[in-house]
C-alpha cells in the first residue's frame, strides 16, 4: 500500500512539474520535485518527456538512473543529440 501512494505522490508531483519544467526552468523544477518526494537515489522514469530539459536536471547529479519516454521521434533525436554534447 505505502509503494502505491508513493508513486501515486511521484506520478503528481512530476505531472504537475512537467508544465513548469516546460516554461524554462527545469533545474528549479527537479529540486522541487525532489525534496517533495523525499527521495535520494533511485530510478526515474519520465513519461512523454518532451524536451528531456527535466530528466537532464533530475539525472545532473548522478543519484537517479534516469529513463525518458516519448512517442515523438523527433524530439528523441534532439534530445540524444543534447544529451551527447554534454
Amino acid at each position: 500500500m505505502r509503494m502505491t501512494r508513493l508513486f501515486g505522490v511521484l506520478l503528481i508531483l512530476v505531472l504537475s512539474a512537467q508544465a513548469r519544467a516546460r516554461a524554462g526552468d527545469a533545474d528549479k523544477t527537479a529540486k522541487e520535485v525532489l525534496k517533495l518526494s523525499g527521495a535520494k537515489a533511485g530510478l526515474f522514469v519520465h513519461l512523454e518527456c518532451g524536451d528531456g530539459r527535466l530528466l537532464e536536471a533530475l539525472a545532473r547529479d548522478g543519484r537517479f538512473l534516469a529513463h525518458g519516454l516519448t512517442s515523438d521521434a523527433a524530439s528523441t533525436a534532439a534530445i540524444r543529440k543534447r544529451l551527447a554534447g554534454a
